[in-house]
C-alpha cells in the first residue's frame, strides 16, 4: 500500500520489518524483489528472486520476475 502511494521509503521499511519476522516468507520475498525492480535497482532484485527460486525451484513468478529483469541488466 505505502508503494503505491509512492511512499518507497517506508514501504521498504516496513517490508524488512516483516523480513525480520519470517525471513523465508515467498510473498513477501516476491513484493521485496517488485520494490528493488521498481526503483531500478535489477541487481537486488535478481538477488531476492533467486533466493525464492533456490528454496522454491517452481515458482512461477519468480521465474517471470527474473526473465524480465534480464533485460534491464
Amino acid at each position: 500500500m505505502k508503494l503505491r502511494q509512492g511512499n518507497v521509503k517506508e514501504a521498504e521499511l516496513l517490508y524488512f520489518k516483516a523480513l525480520a519476522l519470517d525471513p523465508d516468507y515467498e510473498s513477501l520475498l516476491l513484493n521485496i524483489a517488485g520494490l528493488y525492480a521498481y526503483k531500478k535497482d535489477f541487481k537486488q532484485a535478481k538477488t531476492y528472486l533467486n533466493r525464492i527460486l533456490k528454496q522454491h525451484p517452481n515458482n512461477t513468478q519468480a521465474k517471470q520476475a527474473l526473465q524480465q529483469i534480464k533485460q534491464y541488466m
